[in-house]
């Protein structure tokens, strides 16, 4: 009897060694965690990463003015923001007895008035004249515009652009994606010119999506690897987090623990970027952030 048990015993310390062993080298495709005080491990498929940043900006156009051409004011009749198609009527010049019809120059979006001090050649000179958004005002139903004055802008329909201010893009990514629109299209864009911490985007597709918007989220490939997020969290020598291995890619946000029906779990949301292979195995706390040189 005491025989079988001693048997039994090695078989169990030998399988504990296996199962520590396949944890240490399975590679970069294993994510360990325990739903216990065990650590287990599961296959996480590598994916695309994408990386996400909420960004400020504002809609620039490849303007085409229209112009109250003579003495007198503009009251618009159309809304902000609704597509115009050539020859059509936004609005009445009045002079007197006079009333001029004023024409759309071709087939767009009207969107934005008075351009002060503008001379819409478009890209502008972004470095010695940055562009400022106070000096974009709208065209609202109602309003008077004064001779002299640009009454409206109409935007091509073919494409648009994105002023995104405060973000860096690597230099090796030329698209970005836009993901915050409806029915979860992806807006496709290009950028064209590069600033100090600011991008100009051009955009092709759905642009009235774009409109009078001041937050977009923008998003890149970057590269392959896990993306951590959802998982249970592991208890492991006394502390508590998200295991990681070493040689992981992993796409790391600042981690949040919290406890829903079943278990408890971390969430990283996406409003950080960072991209770090794993140097040594080490846990992912509540509130951390793996730096880009990895741990």
């Amino acid at each position: 009897m005491n025989q079988l048990s001693g048997i039994k015993l090695l078989v169990n310390i030998s399988l504990c060694l296996l199962s520590i062993i396949l944890i240490v080298s399975a590679g970069s495709n294993i994510l360990a965690y325990s739903k216990t005080s065990h650590i287990q491990a599961e296959n996480i498929k590598v994916q695309t990463i994408w990386l996400k940043i909420r960004a400020e900006g504002f809609v620039l156009f490849d303007m085409k003015p229209a112009f109250a051409q003579i003495d007198g004011i503009l009251e618009p009749i159309i809304e902000d923001g609704i597509f115009v198609t050539k020859n059509e009527v936004i609005g009445k010049i009045k002079d007197k007895e006079i009333v001029v019809d004023l024409l759309s120059p071709g087939k767009g979006i009207l969107q934005w008035a008075r351009y002060e001090n503008y001379d819409f050649d478009f890209p502008p000179d972004l470095k010695n004249n940055p562009i400022n958004k106070n000096e974009l005002d709208t065209i609202y139903p109602g309003e008077f515009i004064h001779y002299g004055e640009i009454a409206a802008t109409i935007i091509p329909n073919e494409f648009a652009y994105l002023y995104l201010e405060n973000i860096n893009i690597p230099e090796d990514i030329n698209t970005l994606y836009f993901d915050q629109f409806q029915n979860n299209i992806l807006i496709e864009g290009n950028i064209i010119f590069r600033g100090n911490k600011f991008v100009v985007c051009k955009v092709y597709d759905y642009l009235e999506s774009i409109l009078n918007k001041n937050i977009f989220l923008v998003q890149y490939t970057k590269t392959n690897g896990i993306i951590i997020g959802e998982k249970d969290i592991v208890q492991k020598d006394g502390e508590t987090g998200i295991y990681v291995l070493t040689g992981e890619k992993v796409q790391f946000m600042e981690t949040h623990i919290y406890r829903d029906a079943e278990k408890i779990v971390a969430e990283i949301p996406d409003t950080r970027n960072a991209i770090t292979v794993v140097r040594t195995p080490h846990i992912v706390r509540e509130g951390e952030i793996i730096n880009e040189t990895g741990k």
